[in-house]
């Protein structure tokens, strides 16, 4: 069974996985610098479940090995391509095994509404203002609203915003 990370016990080769802002959220706990509490839902279930949602027509199936072969300059192809993409995501049920795992690490937090976001691992050569990129998902601490919050949180890594960024070669939307 896979486990979840959580922020008070981050290691350095955790960094890929979970992305910088955890990372460093993580590292700041660990210095004796107050920080809320939370866990980190890593890139490994992420793949899966583009692995697992996607049937043979889709446009998730070839995602992550395709090189975006459409025009970048075309916006309405471009949003086409990224409400399919997220509407996919968005209609796929979590296994529930993962929804129970995901709710109980919640519960432990004690806390009434929860706040998901993207930590993203980017390469160096990216700016900065990327990190900011990607919309927070605010949900109640119950397992409908945490499921749709978690799906949602991953669909915004499929807008249209990325993918321009990704067919103009400026991210290769792996880490």
């Amino acid at each position: 069974m896979k486990e979840l990370s959580w922020l008070d016990r981050i290691q350095s080769s955790d960094r890929p996985l979970i992305g910088e802002k955890a990372f460093s959220l993580g590292q700041l706990g660990q210095k004796g610098y107050p920080i809320l509490p939370g866990f980190i839902i890593d890139s490994k279930f992420f793949r899966e479940f583009i692995e697992t949602c996607s049937n043979k027509a889709s446009i998730l199936t070839d995602l992550p090995y395709s090189s975006l072969n459409f025009d970048p300059d075309n916006y309405l192809t471009l949003q086409k391509v990224a409400k399919q993409s997220r509407q996919e995501i968005l209609s796929a049920t979590l296994p529930a095994e993962w929804g129970a795992l995901f709710l109980d690490a919640a519960r432990q937090l004690k806390s009434p509404t929860l706040i998901l976001r993207v930590s993203l691992s980017l390469p160096s050569s990216l700016p900065p203002q990327l990190s900011g990129l990607l919309s927070s998902q605010i949900c109640w601490c119950d397992p409908e609203s945490l499921e749709l919050a978690i799906k949602q949180t991953w669909a915004e890594l499929f807008s249209a915003k990325v993918y321009l960024l990704a067919a103009n070669g400026d991210w290769d939307g792996e880490n």
